[in-house]
């Protein structure tokens, strides 16, 4: 895919498509990045606080105490947010690309059914168009008999094809 507009046309489709997914990239990049800085900031922040708290001398204020407990209540909170979206990231991707797989096997399934829905749409259409007028496509006198052996033979070519 070239990156120039297309002389003529007036399109810069390829152009367009090319910088949508340039920037795609980027924002997933920039996004996964700032993810990152703050799970590893949220999780340094709750090992400090423990570690602090459970260094501390014995005969810390019950304020002072209380209060360390209360952040390091919030930052396990934080670190729990954060390793669940790591843990539960992975599935979810994973999932996303089974659904994303089935969905191209079910539109060329779909575009198959069509294309064989097409085929037996024009074959039997065909086949009235042979036996809309009165005499059965010019002969004088139609055999019934002949007519329905015709038709079978023909219902058989059609399904044996679909």
């Amino acid at each position: 895919m070239t990156k120039t507009n297309n002389p003529g046309t007036g399109s810069i489709a390829p152009l367009a498509e090319s910088t949508a997914t340039s920037h795609h990239v980027w924002a997933t990049a920039a996004r996964e990045c700032i993810a990152a800085v703050l799970s590893l900031l949220i999780v340094g922040f709750t090992l400090y606080f423990m570690w602090a708290m459970f260094s501390a001398p014995d005969d810390v204020a019950p304020m002072r105490w209380q209060h360390q407990s209360s952040v390091l209540q919030t930052a396990l909170g934080l670190t729990g947010a954060v390793i669940g979206y790591y843990f539960a990231r992975i599935p979810a991707e994973r999932a996303v690309s089974v659904a994303q797989q089935k969905e191209a096997a079910a539109i060329s399934s779909a575009e198959q059914a069509a294309e064989s829905k097409g085929r037996i749409v024009g074959s039997v259409q065909e086949m009235h168009d042979d036996y809309a007028s009165p005499h059965g496509g010019g002969d004088d006198h139609v055999d019934g008999d002949a007519m329905r052996a015709d038709i079978a033979q023909r219902l058989a070519q059609i399904l044996r094809k679909a």
